[in-house]
């Protein structure tokens, strides 16, 4: 374990002076608890309730001593001129009972649900300000309820150590970190070296923004865009952000360019297959520059969704993604965390109204340089282009033209490595149960693939929804940075080209060849190649 590591990690791997075991089973009561112990926080309340949902049966407390980000923490409230007195606790959830120590050792790592680090550094003691400093807990045990990114976080509880899976939540304490600060640790910490930030750095980096335009910087009044973007540069992050107000110049564009860069397509891509994303919203209630931000990092599907259909069908929904489907027709909601309610909310997907929606920000993977909406828009370009290269007396390619030619082709965008589509490729087993050759599979393996794709996977709105199944895919470079002008309607321009790695359809590959001219404008022209698989396939899942 690096330096780094254990100095990112020191406050949740530290050893406890001692430990209490608290059966958590019926009749217990997670309302006295939390009145009792920690004055009615609403959002530790939550975390009981979801290891209450999770059938846990011991809580083991541990009083933690300022070490790491925590005595980073305080010290950080110190310079900033707060007096505080930091009280901290680290609470661990265990799906079996256990009252001792010679009992918790015989649970094993697989019995952990998850942990939340508790603090109290309100400045009046006469009113002591329980707060979540950190909590990761498991992921809802449903399938449809996706969540691509988690992290992996090291812990001890009673002198050993374990590993769970999950996404960090974090709280603000109102004075050195507000919503904008807990909402990028929870998901930075996720990717950084050493799986953790520090509230310091953060600030820091905001500080320096508000210095370069003359101001003050005060962590207490949250941070500005020009903030959050720089904070995710400096970490290296690269993503797409839209500050709605200052991208539209005029309250009057405001309205039409929400309609057209609908925030769902960036939190669904985010969420998808990227690092996450942030939306930023206007608060009701509060005074009139109010604004609140989370952090979102899945989703769930609704394979019985309506809408995807009726949009079409009944209301002549037409915008710039109604020539496909894309495949968030069927999210019914966001999962995200919410610092004042509490962690792994569902946020129905069009919950928040347009109206209300000031910032989103899409994260992508490391080396992606465009949005998964923008890759779906190429993919159904490539599409178009090689309606004329099909082999048209294969049983697939009369259903995917009709599909293309009536708006139905399902498109869903997900950015991974060169290595885990060669491992799908592998794994791929058509729905007769036929697998793809090793040759064409060694041969993928040996082409100079980029280090990062867009997998575009096609499918129709019979299959999949009802059995998460695809057609193919268009695998494209996601590497290099393309703008729309790369790919308009028959338009090919060469970073266009290069970008199209190939497609995978029933019984063919098909490569890029050349392009030619038409009188409706440029086409690319295919080669194929020879595929096992004749038939639909399942979808990845990360």
């Amino acid at each position: 374990m690096s330096a780094l590591q254990v100095s990112c990690e020191g406050h949740r791997l530290q050893d406890s002076a001692s430990a209490e075991f608290v059966d958590i089973q019926s009749p217990f009561s997670n309302f006295d608890f939390v009145e009792k112990r920690f004055a009615k926080s609403q959002t530790i309340h939550r975390c009981f309730s979801l290891a209450r949902s999770a059938n846990c049966c011991c809580c083991v407390v541990e009083p933690l001593v300022d070490v790491g980000l925590l005595d980073d923490d305080t010290k950080e409230m110190r310079r900033l001129g707060y007096h505080v007195a930091t009280t901290n606790f680290r609470l661990s959830f265990w799906k079996k009972p256990a009252s001792s120590k010679q009992e918790f050792n015989a649970l094993a790592e697989s019995d952990l649900f998850g942990y939340m680090i508790v603090r109290c550094d309100g400045l009046d003691p006469a009113d002591p300000q329980w707060y979540v400093f950190e909590a990761v807990l498991s992921k809802y045990d449903h399938p449809h309820n996706c969540v691509s990114m988690p992290g992996e976080y090291n812990l001890a509880v009673c002198g050993r150590n374990f590993r769970m899976r999950g996404v960090m939540f974090c709280q603000q304490n109102k004075l050195n970190k507000r919503c904008a600060q807990v909402s990028l640790r929870a998901l930075l910490s996720r990717i950084v070296p050493g799986r953790d930030v520090a509230y310091s750095r953060i600030n820091a980096i905001a500080a320096r923004v508000a210095k370069s335009i003359g101001e003050t910087f005060n962590p207490s009044d949250g941070m500005s865009v020009m903030q959050i973007e720089q904070v995710l540069t400096d970490f290296g992050i690269r993503y797409k952000d839209v500050d709605y107000p200052r991208a539209a110049k005029s309250p009057k564009k405001l309205a039409r360019l929400k309609k057209e860069i609908p925030y769902t397509k960036f939190m669904y891509a985010g969420a998808e297959s990227g690092l996450g994303a942030l939306l930023g919203f206007k608060v009701h209630g509060g005074d009139e520059k109010s604004r609140h931000i989370i952090p979102i990092f899945g989703h769930t599907f609704n394979k019985d969704s309506w809408v995807s259909d009726a949009r079409k069908f009944y209301f002549n929904d037409k915008d710039q993604y109604s020539a496909y489907m894309p495949s968030d027709s069927w999210t019914s909601s966001f999962i995200g965390h919410d610092d004042n309610l509490g962690p792994d909310f569902c946020v129905p997907r069009a919950y928040v109204l347009p109206e209300d929606v000031d910032y989103v920000v899409e994260l992508y993977r490391s080396e992606v340089k465009y949005s998964g909406a923008i890759a779906e828009a190429i993919a159904f370009q490539v599409l178009k282009h090689l309606q004329n290269s099909l082999q048209v007396d294969e049983v697939w390619a009369p259903r995917l033209i009709d599909a293309l030619d009536d708006g139905n082709v399902v498109l869903r965008s997900v950015s991974l490595p060169c290595e885990s589509y060669i491992v799908h490729l592998h794994q791929m087993r058509a729905w007769d149960g036929t697998e793809e050759s090793r040759v064409a599979v060694d041969g993928f393996s040996q082409m100079k693939l980029p280090s990062v794709m867009w997998m575009v996977e096609v499918s129709l709105p019979q299959l999949f929804p009802a059995n998460e199944a695809k057609i193919g895919e268009i695998v494209l470079d996601a590497t290099v940075l393309l703008k729309q002008t790369d790919f308009a309607e028959r338009k090919v321009s060469r970073k266009f080209l290069q970008s199209i790695q190939f497609i995978r359809l029933p019984s063919a590959y098909y490569f890029p060849k050349s392009v030619s001219k038409s009188p409706e404008g440029k086409i690319i022209n295919f080669f194929s190649a020879p595929s096992a698989i004749k038939s639909h396939v399942g979808v990845i899942h990360l």
